[in-house]
């Protein structure tokens, strides 16, 4: 599983990503975990975000789905 979050999403708070996470370190699954600091709900509309959120998620599906 790959979780990104925006730290400052105002809709699911940041502690439901790192709960989720938790639980699944717990269950030893693999993940990965990424917050992205100042980002809200729709981090991944921010143009700021955008190259870092996409290089990130090709490199996850490039591991897990090659």
């Amino acid at each position: 599983m790959y979780i990104q979050h925006g730290s400052q999403d105002n809709i699911v708070p940041v502690s439901e990503a790192y709960a989720i996470r938790d639980a699944l370190e717990e269950l030893s699954k693999p993940h990965k975990f990424k917050i992205f600091n100042g980002g809200g709900h729709n981090f991944e509309l921010e143009a700021r975000f955008k190259d870092e959120e996409f290089e990130e998620t090709l490199k996850w599906l490039d591991k897990y789905l090659k």
